[in-house]
């Protein structure tokens, strides 16, 4: 069903119970990009946003750190420090690839989520990892293992660089992760990541990343009323004064290594 050129719902007979840590975690994402592909509404960008999450930036600084990223693909990966449990003990496929651990939150090119959905190796992956997913977070291995074998899935704006030795601070989401030991401004947490509180408002103002994650109605509602206002209050400084707002530092994606390291 559409409603408008830039908005798509899942039709109901295509709709999943998502149960995280499986397989149905992932298959929503391929659904709505499958059907964003279809859609008549011109897009660059596809950035899976939860419901549990806020905009840190203005629909202006979006675009012009998307643009200042240079076509490069945010997903993140990490190799050392993966759970190598999670991914299948063997495989029939007949390429040479590295799996990655990554979050399921990205903003891709076009051209990665076409790659995706129509390239025969991209499908072969997948089915690896569906016919081995139980419980295994597929969803944190799929994007990161695509865009991080450049040799092997040649996607436009892949990422060529070393892995942990120099990879720089996210971009696309901003969580507290329990293992940092970072405080959590609510104390409270759900699936090792920081219930997002009031008092952790002063490093959304001063955050890079796009979005922040992770938000719970039910958990200082508060927190949120504060981040949407002060998103307002920079949308309308723009408005006034035709130019970013001082908070917004657009050579951090500049200069930010993804934005030159990639195909």
């Amino acid at each position: 069903m559409f409603l408008g050129s830039n908005i798509v719902f899942v039709p109901s007979e295509k709709r999943l119970d998502v149960k995280w840590g499986t397989l149905s975690v992932l298959q929503p994402e391929l659904l709505c990009a499958q059907l964003l592909m279809q859609a008549d509404a011109k897009w660059k960008y596809w950035i899976n946003l939860t419901g549990h999450e806020f905009p840190l930036k203005t629909n202006w600084e979006i675009v012009s750190a998307l643009r200042a990223m240079n076509g490069t693909n945010v997903v993140e990966a990490i190799y050392k420090k993966r759970n190598v449990r999670r991914f299948p003990k063997s495989h029939s496929l007949r390429f040479n690839f590295t799996w990655y651990k990554g979050p399921v939150h990205v903003i891709v090119r076009r051209e990665f989520v076409d790659y995706m959905l129509n390239n025969l190796r991209a499908k072969q992956l997948y089915n690896t990892l569906a016919h081995q997913a139980a419980n295994k977070i597929p969803d944190e291995t799929y994007f990161a293992t695509l865009n991080h074998n450049p040799d092997t899935f040649p996607i436009p704006g892949a990422f060529l660089g070393v892995h942990e030795t120099n990879w720089p601070k996210s971009i696309a989401r901003f969580k507290i992760w329990r293992e940092f030991k970072l405080p959590c401004g609510s104390k409270r947490w759900r699936h090792h990541i920081c219930m997002l509180g009031r008092a952790d408002f002063p490093k959304f103002q001063s955050s890079p990343q796009l979005f922040a994650n992770k938000f719970i109605p039910s958990v200082e509602p508060d927190a949120y009323g504060m981040l949407e206002l002060w998103l307002a209050k920079k949308v309308q400084y723009e408005i006034t004064h035709g130019r970013h707002h001082p908070s917004f530092n657009l050579s951090y994606y500049s200069n930010h290594e993804m934005s030159w390291n990639h195909l």
